[in-house]
């Protein structure tokens, strides 16, 4: 077992697009937050994160890291499902239906982050989700590419996540929900044999 004070936690919000195998591109601009795990700062975090910060990183360690995972994973949830379930790039839902979809989203999502104790910022996650329309032309989000590349999704670990904390404090996520279903259901598209 590794010990706590060895481990951190934490999110990027850097979009990032596989390019072939060991090769990885961003578009845009991001950063790092994280935390040790136990809570406490330590001398082997702080220089990590200032290695970070000198490759141009934009990394902080942050205590209030849950409210960064919180509102990445409200994020993640919108636009990752619905780009992957439209087959839409992030530009693709800059408008009126695009957007409603992607406020449901994020509205149930930070509910329960709410409900759990995470006070995640709708007006962060807000500006994030005005900043990727405005400029991640051409994105494709992760859940997308893996449809594309037939690979297996996240959708367990981002959905299935929220979902999880939802069901257990008794909050209704429907659309999060039925985002999980379809993505689930396309990934096991190329399962089915024709006949």
């Amino acid at each position: 077992m590794v010990p706590l004070e060895r481990i951190a936690v934490g999110v990027t919000t850097w979009p990032a697009r596989v390019m072939s195998p060991g090769e990885v591109s961003s578009m845009g601009q991001g950063g790092i937050r994280f935390m040790p795990c136990n809570g406490q700062r330590s001398a082997v975090f702080d220089l990590l994160g200032e290695d970070l910060n000198r490759a141009g990183m934009h990394c902080s360690i942050d205590p209030q890291v849950q409210e960064a995972i919180w509102e990445k994973l409200a994020f993640n949830a919108a636009f990752n499902g619905v780009c992957a379930v439209t087959r839409q790039t992030v530009d693709g839902l800059a408008n009126p239906q695009g957007e409603a979809l992607l406020q449901r989203v994020l509205d149930e999502v930070l509910s329960v982050a709410h409900a759990h104790g995470v006070a995640a910022s709708a007006e962060r996650v807000g500006a994030a989700v005005r900043d990727a329309l405005d400029h991640h032309r051409g994105h494709q989000p992760s859940m997308l590419q893996d449809l594309l590349a037939g690979r297996a999704t996240e959708t367990g670990a981002i959905h299935g996540a929220v979902l999880q904390v939802a069901d257990r404090l008794g909050i209704a996520v429907p659309v999060t929900r039925t985002l999980h279903a379809l993505v689930s259901l396309s990934g096991n598209a190329g399962a089915v044999a024709p006949r």
